[in-house]
């Protein structure tokens, strides 16, 4: 009987996968919000706060708990707060944007996973394939915190909330009849990324098609020698 009742004492005091799960979820949840200061920052070309935002993730990071968690990503998710934790210490210590953002690639990089493995449905999961590297950020309008405003709108949304919005491949125009509107879904015929056509967003005309362009970068390249990225 006494046996008895201490397991079940025990059972009451041990949390459940599904309450753990939560409890992890909600831990990393108040990660990205810091996380995500520092994402605007940068692509702002801004180091202000960062460092700030970052000592909070240092603490936040070393408050989840992973004993309890269970599943096919619980190993997975164990090892995130350490490689967060780490990569936020490097980040308080960074001098200067540049560095900043190497940084931020790092830090980038467990919460992508975290965010894809659990379908965090609050952010996107963006990529850029220029910076070779992945951010999440809440805004539907791409703004890329590896490049700040050189190329603030090269990327491609891969996951998250608006991915359905992003167009599948194939669905997305890269030649148009006219000019683009802003507000259009368009797919640079460069870097073949899918973005949204604003008014900053450069443009050519080619053999009477329109098109348009996820970066500064892109225009020049495809004006030299169309036909080497239209033949893709």
């Amino acid at each position: 009987m006494k046996k008895n009742i201490i397991i079940a004492a025990v059972a009451l005091l041990t949390p459940t996968t599904a309450q753990a799960n939560k409890a992890f979820n909600t831990s990393m949840g108040q990660v990205l919000t810091e996380y995500l200061v520092i994402q605007k920052a940068f692509a702002g070309d801004s180091d202000a706060g960062v460092a700030k935002a970052a000592g909070k993730i240092v603490k936040l990071a070393g408050k989840v708990k992973t004993a309890s968690l269970a599943g096919k990503h619980a190993k997975h998710y164990k090892k995130l707060p350490g490689k967060i934790k780490a990569a936020a210490e490097k980040l308080v210590k960074a001098k200067g944007i540049k560095a900043g953002r190497e940084v931020y690639k790092e830090l980038s990089r467990p919460l992508v996973m975290w965010a894809t493995l659990s379908k965090v449905m609050t952010v996107n999961i963006v990529f850029c394939s220029m910076a070779k590297g992945s951010w999440l950020q809440a805004e539907k309008v791409i703004a890329n915190p590896y490049y700040g405003a050189s190329m603030l709108r090269c990327g491609e949304v891969i996951g998250g909330r608006d991915t359905k919005h992003a167009g599948a491949s194939g669905t997305v125009k890269v030649a148009f009849a006219s000019k683009p509107p802003v507000g259009t879904k368009a797919r640079c015929p460069v870097m073949k990324h899918v973005f949204t056509v604003n008014a900053n967003t450069d443009r050519s005309v080619h053999k009477g098609k329109h098109y348009a362009y996820c970066c500064a970068g892109c225009k020049p390249k495809f004006d030299a020698n169309p036909k080497k990225y239209l033949k893709k």
